[in-house]
């Protein structure tokens, strides 16, 4: 039968160990992404948020092809999350102070090394939150290059750039002022009859048929006169 000293010593063991776990979870360090995966335009910008639980300072580290690498030191203002504004377009060019800013914390500094002095790269970048030396949080950020009207070629509306089809219309004038030439060519100098038509444009007589309408008009006058004696 236990005694009565040990069960007065159950209820202060019970408090030692909720005062033990409650320390245990007061100092467990926590920052966490609010959102692992993101994308964003090569010219445009993201907000990342972030989560703090017990933490004074948080690293954020963004990773890419060809060497790129931007990371900015965040310290906890206070508040439970932060949220960081990430320029690409800046990134991409290098500059370190318009590439980073943060609202609901403090920004103490930012690098950007391997910059391709341009759009960033379209790819997938993998993002890291690090605390005391320890990474705490991944994530990926999908750089996008939009393509705008004006990277795609424009069409010539004339159509002169196909060498089988020619402009509408020229080949058409050039026959016109070549027939012209050639009718003006055949055209006689007594008020623009053409030989061998008569002046409503039908076929003549021709100089036999001339002479024997000649003849018929003078047997004409030859039979009127015989008549007249």
């Amino acid at each position: 039968m236990p005694s009565r000293r040990a069960g007065s010593l159950v209820p202060f063991a019970v408090a030692l160990l909720l005062v033990a776990a409650s320390g245990v979870a007061a100092g467990h360090a926590a920052v966490l992404f609010t959102a692992r995966d993101l994308s964003v335009d090569a010219e445009g910008s993201v907000d990342v948020g972030v989560t703090f639980h017990d933490v004074d300072r948080v690293e954020f580290r963004l990773e890419g092809p060809d060497g790129f690498r931007l990371s900015a030191s965040v310290e906890n203002g206070g508040d439970a999350g932060a949220t960081l504004e990430l320029d690409a377009a800046a990134a991409g060019r290098g500059d370190a102070g318009a590439a980073v800013s943060v609202a609901g914390a403090t920004l103490r500094d930012a690098s950007v090394e391997g910059a391709p002095g341009g759009a960033l790269p379209a790819g997938t970048y993998r993002m890291t939150l690090v605390t005391r030396g320890i990474t705490v949080d991944r994530g990926t950020l999908t750089v996008e290059r939009r393509v705008t009207p004006t990277d795609a070629p424009t069409p010539d509306p004339s159509g002169a750039d196909d060498p089988g089809d020619a402009p509408t219309g020229t080949a058409t004038a050039a026959d016109t002022t070549a027939n012209a030439t050639a009718a003006g060519a055949t055209t006689a100098d007594s008020g623009g009859v053409t030989l061998g038509t008569t002046a409503t444009g039908g076929p003549g007589p021709g100089p036999l048929g001339a002479l024997v309408a000649v003849a018929a008009c003078l047997l004409a006058y030859a039979a009127a006169a015989v008549r007249t004696r």
